[in-house]
C-alpha cells in the first residue's frame, strides 16, 4: 500500500469500521519504503507532454487507435524484464529460487508463464520457463511509480462516488473506469460524467469480480 492508500483508508476508518494495523516484519526488517523529497519528480514532467499530444490527437480522431496510444503508458510501466529458460536450465540453476507469480513465498525469481513445447514425437514435449528477478522486476524504472498511479486513481474515484452519494452496497464492481451499480444514476458532477454502455444496461446477474450471465 501506499501513502495514499493508508491516509484514506485512516481519513474513513469510522465510517467503514477500518482497522489499520503497522506490521512490524522482523524477517525483512522494515515495514515500509521511503522515498526522499529531492529524489521526487513533478509527474507532469514526465508525462505533460505525451498526455497532451494524445489528448489532442483523440480529440480530433476519435477512435480504436486513439483509444489504444493512451494506454500504452500503463503497458510501459508494467512491462517486466523476463527472462527465459529451459526445463533443464530451470531445474539446474533456478527451481529452489523461483515460486509461482501469486504466490506470498519469498524467493528470488516468480514465474510468470510456463510454454509447453510439442517436440516432433507425440509423446516427446519440453518446456519454456519465463522468470521474473523480484529485486528488479520491471524492464524500466519508471515501472516504481506503478503502485502510486493505481493508488492515486483509486483515491479518485473513490473521492467521486463519495461525492454523488453512492453508498459502498450499491456497488457491484468497479474496473479501472468501469462502474457498475446496482440502480440507475443521475450523475451530477459534470466534470465526471461516466458513459452508459449499452452492454452492461439492464439487469444481470453477477457470477464473481469478471463473470456475468452476458459472459459465458
Amino acid at each position: 500500500y501506499s501513502h495514499i492508500d493508508i491516509q484514506t483508508a485512516y481519513k474513513n476508518k469510522e465510517k467503514y469500521g477500518i482497522d489499520l494495523i503497522l506490521l512490524d516484519d522482523e524477517e525483512l526488517g522494515f515495514n515500509a519504503m521511503i522515498y526522499d523529497k529531492t529524489d521526487l519528480v513533478e509527474i507532469n514532467q514526465i508525462f505533460n507532454f505525451w498526455y497532451e499530444t494524445l489528448i489532442e490527437l483523440k480529440q480530433t480522431y476519435n477512435n480504436a487507435m486513439t483509444k489504444q496510444m493512451l494506454s500504452s503508458a500503463w503497458g510501459y510501466l508494467i512491462e517486466h524484464e523476463k527472462i527465459y529458460v529451459s526445463h533443464d536450465e530451470f531445474i539446474e540453476k533456478y527451481e529452489d529460487k523461483s515460486s509461482k507469480m501469486r504466490s506470498d513465498e519469498l524467493t528470488d525469481y516468480k514465474i510468470t508463464n510456463i510454454e509447453v513445447i510439442k517436440n516432433n514425437d507425440d509423446f516427446d514435449y519440453d518446456y519454456t520457463y519465463t522468470l521474473v528477478k523480484c529485486d528488479n522486476p520491471y524492464k524500466y524504472h519508471i515501472g516504481r511509480i506503478k503502485p502510486f498511479f493505481t493508488a492515486y486513481c483509486r483515491k479518485w474515484l473513490f473521492d467521486r462516488l463519495e461525492r454523488e452519494g453512492i453508498k459502498d452496497n450499491e456497488i457491484v464492481r468497479i474496473h479501472t473506469d468501469g462502474i457498475i451499480l446496482t440502480r440507475a444514476h443521475d450523475w451530477k458532477h459534470k466534470n465526471y460524467n461516466p458513459k452508459e454502455e449499452t452492454k452492461y444496461t439492464g439487469v444481470y446477474k453477477w457470477f464473481n469480480l469478471n463473470s456475468n450471465d452476458l459472459k459465458k
